[in-house]
This record gives C-alpha cells, structure tokens and sequence, in this order.
C-alpha cells in the first residue's frame, strides 16, 4: 500500500510488521509493487524471525531428505514454530509462495 504526499515520498507498508516506511516515488518504482500480503508463507516468515544461526540450520534440516515431514514438523514447532504439518509439508514441496517472493 502507498501514500503519497506532497514531499514527493510515499509510504509504503513494512509485510511484517504494518508500519509506514517512507521511500521516495523514484525507488518505489524502480522497486515495483510491494508483494501480497496475502501470499505470505508462515513457515518462510518464521524462518525469516529466526536469527543467523537458526536460520541456516532451519534450512539445512528442510534439505535434509532423512527428516521425514511429521518428525520436522515436530522439531520446529518445539522449536517455537506456530505452525501444523501441512504448512511445512507445503513449504518442503516448495509449493508454497516463498518461490513467488523470491521472484518479486
């Protein structure tokens, strides 16, 4: 979402945390479109909470073929993940909107 003023800066909206961020018009559309809300990946978003270290070994345990979906599952959400299975499994299969994220 954009707001312009007569500063020639608009406000867009940081995805997590709804605040403005004011960029100037000339980035905004150097940038593009701000992605959908509405596309976002809980299992990417909490990955992306984590930090450095936890986020590498996050990955590395996805990658990882021998940790079947439920055992994962079952590690990231004691590990604090607020998330099921399917949304994991989705994630894994890279059928999730991480991968149109990446693209924007």
């Amino acid at each position: 979402m954009a707001v312009s003023g007569s500063t020639g800066l608009s406000a867009t909206y940081d995805l997590f945390r709804r605040l403005p961020v004011m960029v100037s018009l000339a980035d905004a559309a150097k940038d593009g479109p701000p992605p959908d809300p509405r596309l976002r990946c809980g299992v990417g978003d909490w990955i992306r909470s984590l930090d450095a270290a936890e986020q590498v070994a996050a990955r590395q345990l996805l990658d990882d073929v021998e940790w079947n979906d439920s055992a994962l599952a079952r590690q990231f959400i004691s590990a604090g993940m607020p998330l099921r299975m399917n949304a994991l499994s989705v994630h894994r299969r890279g059928a999730c909107s991480c991968l149109l994220l990446r693209k924007q």
